[in-house]
């Protein structure tokens, strides 16, 4: 089982929405539909799930919303192997 760390920069102070979903792998796993972290002043944040990921494909995807309201594009989904 693996717990990834995932960190990224968007906008400073602005909340993170980060979506995981399983595209292949032989059990089952349980994750949150969706995840808010925050950034920090300079734009940065670092995304630990919650829980464990068995062997499969995950897909990432994720958006921000700045402090003054403002709402990126959802990002292109980026790809995960745990073998």
């Amino acid at each position: 089982d693996v717990i990834p760390v995932i960190k990224g920069s968007t906008r400073p102070n602005a909340q993170v929405f980060v979506k995981i979903i399983r595209v292949s792998g032989d059990s089952a796993v349980s994750l949150k539909s969706e995840y808010e972290i925050g950034s920090d002043e300079s734009g940065a944040f670092a995304f630990i799930p919650d829980g464990t990921f068995t062997t499969g494909v995950y897909e990432l995807t994720a958006y921000a919303v700045d402090q003054y309201g403002a709402q990126s594009e959802l990002s292109e989904a980026v790809r995960m192997v745990v073998a």
